[in-house]
């Protein structure tokens, strides 16, 4: 996603506020380093990202991605970072394999191997993985905000092998008992049995495991025999009586869908009532698809709606997960969806289907959101004295009708005031700051909003 933020540098040093800024043509270059680049299953490891400015810059942003079946992102570390406030903090997501950020600083900076983050990962998955860096900007502070990255060197891991990790003892899986002791003669029907099945314990869930379903029951006094049945019928009747009474039945691997386990006890008297025992299974996940953007792949909407739908045949779709970019998953009920505001850029969708048992298929798309008009910093009040009464006066243009979105922001990265004024039709703007500003170094950063939320692309300007 490329931002471009409007800044102008202020410097209030005793009693004045100064623009300053230099530019010189040389390159500028990315790099992304590793400690190790062949390792094993499980083994952390490091990437640092530096930057070799050949001019003065004065901010950075793009976007880290990696293969999330081969690695996991652990942490970002910052400190000691060249950049010391983040308009986008560092933002992991180990579902699309990226990490994104957009960093500043008041002060002008060349160099090489400057320091911007250290990211932390872990091998999860035997295979290569690229790491990437994309949607770069490295702005000059030239007073117009370009971007001067020229070069981006790349790294890549290969994990192989496994890992020492001892294997865990299988647990012990509970076999039914015979029953020894002798039946007691009764004057009635046997009882209907109290039915439980350990694999699948709850009647009212869809499971996507198969295994060994044992049914167990607790076995009366008066009991002599024990027929227990297996089908696809809720009403299904026992007829057949085992020779040998236990306390329970290992019935085998039940099939997809809904099956019954019937049970009935034998005494002296006759055969008694009927129990059932409910398990549903569904290892099938559902049906693929696709999501789509009736809009186009490339809008100005900055909440464009996405459409996906699917279906499972045998459980039934409980819900979708969205993830948009590096955001938080949104869990929603249907295949439609209005995504929340974005900036303009590049952005990704990844949908993930879910049926009642936990089974899961997933479809991603890739779209723009285009920028609304970039703004526009044509004054600011020069000298400007802390002990004064004037105010700061801040001056510009952008698109009519829409807001300038106006911070002043200490050398330190916290913001000492914001404030916001409406283009005119002519597309004009405003707005004069009353209150004092203690003696230091500011930026005046200005972003543009239209009435739908949506952004400008950023820049710097020094």
């Amino acid at each position: 996603m490329k931002k471009i933020l409007k800044i102008i540098t202020i410097i209030l040093p005793a009693f004045y506020l100064l623009a300053f800024g230099n530019a010189s043509a040389a390159a500028t270059a990315i790099n992304l380093n590793t400690d190790s680049q062949s390792i094993s299953m499980g083994q952390q490891f490091s990437v640092s990202l530096t930057l070799d400015a050949g001019q003065n810059i004065n901010a950075a942003q793009g976007t880290i991605s990696f293969s999330p079946s081969v690695l996991k992102m652990i942490s970002v570390d910052n400190t000691g970072s060249i950049f010391n406030f983040w308009v986008e903090d560092p933002t992991i997501s180990n579902d699309t394999g990226t990490m994104s950020f957009i960093g500043g600083t008041p002060t002008s900076l060349s160099g090489s191997g400057l320091k911007i983050l250290t990211m932390k990962f872990q091998a999860v998955g035997v295979g290569s993985s690229a790491i990437k860096f994309s949607n770069g900007v490295v702005t000059a502070d030239d007073g117009q905000g370009t971007n001067v990255l020229s070069t981006v060197n790349e790294t890549s891991v290969t994990v192989s092998g496994t890992t020492n990790t001892p294997t865990a003892p299988a647990p012990v899986i509970e076999q039914p008992k015979p029953v020894t002791a002798a039946p007691i003669a009764s004057t009635k029907l046997p009882v209907a049995p109290v039915l439980s099945v350990g694999l699948y314990a709850d009647q009212t869930k869809w499971y996507s495991q198969q295994g060994d379903a044992i049914v167990f029951w607790e076995v009366p006094k008066d009991v002599i025999a024990a027929a227990v049945l297996v089908d696809k019928n809720p009403n299904g009747d026992p007829l057949v009586f085992d020779k040998q009474l236990f306390d329970g039945k290992d019935v085998g691997t039940l099939s997809e869908g809904i099956n019954y386990i019937h049970v009935r006890f034998k005494n002296n008297i006759g055969k008694g009532p009927i129990s059932t025992y409910k398990v549903s299974i569904d290892i099938t996940p559902p049906l693929n698809f696709k999501v789509s953007m009736p809009e186009g792949l490339k809008i100005d909407d900055p909440s464009p709606t996405i459409d996906f739908a699917t279906n499972d045949s045998l459980s039934g779709i409980d819900f979708y997960s969205v993830i948009v970019d590096s955001q938080a998953p949104i869990k929603v009920q249907t295949g439609e969806l209005k995504l929340p505001i974005l900036e303009p850029g590049q952005h990704s969708v990844l949908v993930k289907a879910f049926d009642k048992a936990g089974n899961e298929s997933e479809s991603s798309l890739a779209f723009e959101i285009l920028p609304i008009a970039s703004p526009e910093i044509k004054f600011v009040t020069q000298p400007f004295y802390s002990d004064s009464e004037n105010a700061l006066l801040v001056q510009g243009s952008g698109l009519p009708g829409s807001m300038a979105l106006i911070s002043v922001v200490k050398s330190d990265g916290t913001v000492a005031a914001r404030a916001s004024a409406k283009t005119d039709d002519s597309g004009q703007w405003e707005y004069s700051f009353s209150q004092p500003f203690q003696n230091g170094k500011y930026q005046v950063v200005v972003r543009s909003q239209d009435d739908r939320g949506g952004f400008e692309l950023a820049c710097y300007i020094q």
